[in-house]
């Protein structure tokens, strides 16, 4: 079966430190992968490299046989269609919901949960668009026919429009 996509020899080092040395893989069409290894063993770094976030030294990404230039910005990698999604955060089972929320560090970049309390249209319009990712995932990965999916183009749910 042909690859979709094909990572060949891709190298990566910050400073003194190989984050990725010669990394070759292909992934076929319709198989789902997974990549696995201990922390540090440059997992991460490696979807860097294929999506753009971080430059590669060395080595080349072929996306359904065609080369993905170097330098090439995020967004024109992911008008190629391929793009990534990050971890899941998880809470910590043994305290409170509360304390998790107070848990999060005041400096941290990423969406406070905090404020999604006082903003429930935010939070609506955010599960609207984890849905729409879910899905495009679905049909990427050309699992939405398998899964029978039906994909409808439709406005967000209004908890006030439900039939009663």
């Amino acid at each position: 079966m042909a690859s979709i996509l094909e990572i060949k020899n891709v190298s990566k080092n910050f400073g003194g430190i190989r984050a990725v040395r010669n990394c070759s893989l292909k992934i076929e069409r319709g198989k789902i992968s997974g990549l696995i290894g201990p922390n540090g063993a440059g997992k991460t770094t490696l979807f860097n490299l294929i999506t753009g976030f971080y430059e590669m030294d060395s080595g080349e990404v072929l996306f359904k046989s065609e080369k993905v230039q170097p330098g090439s910005q995020t967004h024109e990698i992911f008008l190629k269609g391929i793009y990534r999604s990050f971890q899941i955060t998880r809470e910590f089972h043994q305290i409170t919901v509360l304390e998790n929320l107070l848990a999060v560090p005041p400096e941290q970049d990423g969406e406070k949960i905090w404020m999604n309390w006082f903003r429930p249209d935010r939070v609506r319009k955010q599960e609207n668009r984890n849905i729409e990712k879910a899905l495009d995932i679905l049909k990427f990965l050309e699992l939405d026919k398998k899964a029978g999916v039906t994909i409808i183009p439709q406005g967000p749910f209004i908890p006030t429009e439900a039939p009663e």
